[in-house]
């Protein structure tokens, strides 16, 4: 998939803060957090929100 991704440096130390902070979820960057918000929502709304961050209708 093309698409921006973060590098592996900025995942591994999203990891290291995880363990070091003994969490159970790393979040390591600002689209999984945006996806993990939207968990909660109805599924339809929450699929409209993701495409329309992805420009999509």
């Amino acid at each position: 998939m093309e698409a921006p991704k973060i590098s592996s440096a900025d995942l591994l130390g999203s990891a290291e803060d995880a363990i070091e902070s003994a969490v159970q979820e790393v979040l390591a960057d600002d689209w999984v957090k945006f996806v993990k918000s939207g968990l909660t929502l109805d599924p339809r709304e929450r699929y409209e929100r993701i495409a329309a961050a992805l420009g999509g209708s």
